[in-house]
């Protein structure tokens, strides 16, 4: 182990690699070093390719976040009415208002062979195999044999919606308000990204701190590093690391039992690490994506921490910004690094089934090529939320609402910043010919205070103070040169939002009010749908990777005793095609809950009376656009609660005393159901459905 002052390597679940596996030179191959030139050179001509993109989400950024460009943040005085960043705030809080609910399913599939699925026929199979007749034998076993398999996918389906919630409701994650930043970095820059991931016990395979489990394989990484530091004498002179490992290591052996876990872990990157393969047809499904890189910018000892290679000067040196250095990074250290960071690649290539981990300017693999960590059915972990699409034979990338917006957030900001000016200009001020006041007296009245009395020797008994001081004439200010409402009116064509969603209205209409809110609610629901569709893709893959991956006493830790899990892994992958994981439609956001509740009340006196109708659907759907949480709400089999106020009051009915008649329960229907009846819907005005009087 080296010099490590007879430090002991602690041993957790599995033993530490020694310190002797980081690489300190690479000795690859030439066919290694052209392999890596050449992947280094077809990501950069790549992100040369998007180049244009890339630096219009950054300006995006900036736009979003100050609400103007950096050439008019430059003079402080300029005048900024952040519309946009409005904007956006309104747009996340509306589209992502509720939490995602995951529920399992079984694919839809034709079980039996001999049953047709009927009852009556199932019903003469009974009878004819009592009387031994084979083929109704076959066809009873078959239907039992069915039954039990569709028991315990509903039991696995049940297991894998625990786990995925579990799993989301990580604290120290906080995905939930991560999923929301996502919409949020979507409507920013017009792509947000999720990389799906699967931490194994002592494999800190997320590159990201920020996707990882809460538990020490963190902090046993960072003891590795310092051990093989420490093996190659880099650290013995370094106190403050030597002491770091000293201490790490008696942690990790006070404690009697490590928090090791695994489980799925979701990435978010930002919109500029992620360089697709410029043969990219269509950004939302990766159609004609061969491969896709993700770029990642990390010092060296970051760098060994995660794939145990020491790089040292053998990479390109890519500048740090001075305000973003760690904390742990020290002047001396920086003098003797050649560089702050390196660039890394983490790379995915389809075609050839690989994923492998590359450094500009090292001959060798962080992470040889391989089969990828993280399996699941679409090969690609990252996956896409995309708003505004649009049409273009070589530009993949979409405008963003920040993008679109751009011309009348500016000219908002320059119609106020000149109205300001305007009024400035407009301050009372006095003119006065040369030696027509003394010094003296120009002081006096410039620093007047109110109802000052001012005594002059320049205006002499019979002068008029008029002849020698005058008023600057003002110039009118016209309404309309610095009307915003034009601008507004733009605002509300490209991405949206009309004055009545900024808190204020322009005098328009109740209907034309309307049209335009409908209109906006037309295009959340779009991006509704946008969402649903990105986390139902992530949670089908999230499911197969818990099915094929986890094992089942991490299932039963979470679970409980009653979880399902197979035992087989060829058992879970078949069973992985027949289960899918997704997320509740609607559930991300609800735009449009005024129109929604006013269709189904407007709708509900029909339903109730159309035979056939199943009434559970019908009460989700009006629960969830009450917020009140359905799985709570509703229970199989239980009665109304009309009907189980009836029931009681039958129950605690006691024999009628004095003269007969005069319980009403004994009444008959008329003493039934006596009690005051509900209060019906009016016919008035609601969202969407106007009053007959307001629509004549």
């Amino acid at each position: 182990m080296g010099n490590t002052d007879g430090l002991e390597q602690p041993v957790a679940g599995e033993a530490m690699p020694a310190a002797s596996e980081t690489v300190n030179k690479p000795e690859s191959s030439e066919a290694t070093k052209s392999f890596i030139k050449f992947w280094i050179e077809r990501i950069q001509a790549a992100e040369k390719h998007f180049k244009s993109d890339f630096e219009r989400m950054r300006k995006c950024m900036d736009l979003a976040k100050d609400g103007a460009d950096e050439d008019w943040l430059k003079d402080d005085k300029n005048y900024v009415v952040p519309v946009t960043n409005r904007h956006i705030n309104l747009a996340v809080g509306q589209l992502y208002a509720k939490n995602p609910k995951p529920y399992a399913k079984r694919k839809r599939r034709r079980m039996s062979k001999l049953w047709d699925g009927k009852l009556k026929s199932l019903q003469e199979a009974a009878e004819l195999a009592a009387a031994g007749e084979p083929t109704a034998i076959a066809m009873v076993q078959e239907v039992s044999g069915v039954q039990e398999y569709n028991a315990m996918m509903d039991g696995l389906a049940d297991t894998i919606e625990i786990l995925y919630e579990y799993f989301c409701n990580e604290q120290s994650s906080n995905y939930k308000q991560r999923f929301k930043a996502l919409v949020r970095r979507a409507k920013v820059t017009g792509v947000g990204w999720v990389d799906l991931q699967y931490q194994r016990i002592l494999a800190p395979e997320a590159h990201s701190a920020q996707a990882r489990i809460e538990d020490v394989t963190a902090q046993v990484a960072l003891v590795e590093a310092r051990l093989r530091e420490a093996a190659r004498g880099d650290i013995q002179e370094d106190e403050a690391k030597m002491e770091e490992l000293k201490q790490s290591m008696e942690v990790l052996k006070k404690q009697a039992t490590l928090l090791l876990r695994e489980g799925p872990v979701w990435d978010f990157p930002s919109s500029t690490s992620i360089i697709p393969d410029t043969a990219t047809k269509h950004l939302k499904t990766l159609a004609g994506t061969q491969w896709i890189a993700r770029k990642y910018m990390k010092c060296p000892e970051e760098i060994e921490q995660i794939w145990k290679k020491n790089i040292k000067d053998q990479y390109t040196a890519y500048k740090r910004d001075e305000t973003k250095k760690p904390s742990w990074w020290s002047d001396e250290k920086r003098k003797e690094s050649k560089s702050d960071d390196a660039c890394v690649y983490r790379v995915q290539h389809r075609v050839s089934g690989l994923e492998f981990v590359i450094c500009e300017g090292y001959d060798d693999y962080l992470k040889a090529p391989g089969e990828p960590d993280t399996k699941i059915e679409r090969f690609f972990t990252l996956f896409p939320l995309v708003f505004n699409e649009v049409e273009h034979d070589e530009k993949i990338f979409p405008p963003s609402d920040v993008w679109l917006a751009k011309h009348p957030q500016a000219e908002i900001n320059r119609a106020r910043n000149a109205l300001r000016e305007h009024r400035i200009a407009n301050r009372p001020g006095y003119v006065s010919p040369t030696g027509a006041l003394s010094e003296e007296d120009t002081k006096a009245i410039a620093s007047r205070a109110a109802f000052d009395v001012i005594k002059t020797n320049s205006v002499q008994q019979g002068e008029k103070l008029e002849d020698k001081l005058r008023a600057i004439p003002a110039i009118p200010i016209d309404p309309a040169l610095y009307d915003i409402e034009p601008m507004m009116a733009d605002v509300q064509r490209t991405v949206g939002s009309q004055d009545a969603n900024f808190g204020r209205t322009a005098g328009a209409t109740a209907t034309e009010s309307s049209i335009a809110e409908n209109s906006r609610v037309s295009s959340l629901d779009d991006n509704v749908d946008d969402i649903d569709e990105l986390l139902s893709e992530i949670a089908k893959s999230t499911g197969q990777l818990m099915l094929l991956e986890m094992a089942k006493e991490s299932v039963v830790e979470i679970v409980g005793p009653g979880a399902v899990w197979p035992d087989m892994q060829q058992t879970r992958e078949e069973i992985a095609k027949d289960l899918v994981l997704e997320i509740k439609a609607g559930s991300t956001g609800r735009p449009n809950t005024a129109a929604e509740l006013a269709k189904l009340e407007r709708a509900m006196p029909f339903i109730l009376q159309l035979p056939g109708v199943n009434p559970v659907p019908i009460t989700q759907k009006y629960l969830d656009l009450l917020d009140v949480d359905v799985e709570d709400a509703v229970v199989d089999g239980l009665p109304s609660i009309t009907a189980l106020n009836a029931m009681m009051s039958t129950a605690a009915r006691q024999p009628a005393t004095g003269t007969p008649g005069n319980n009403p329960a004994d009444q008959g229907p008329q003493g039934a159901q006596n009690a005051p009846a509900p209060q019906q819907n009016e016919s008035q005005g609601q969202p969407a459905f106007p009053a007959p009087a307001a629509a004549a």
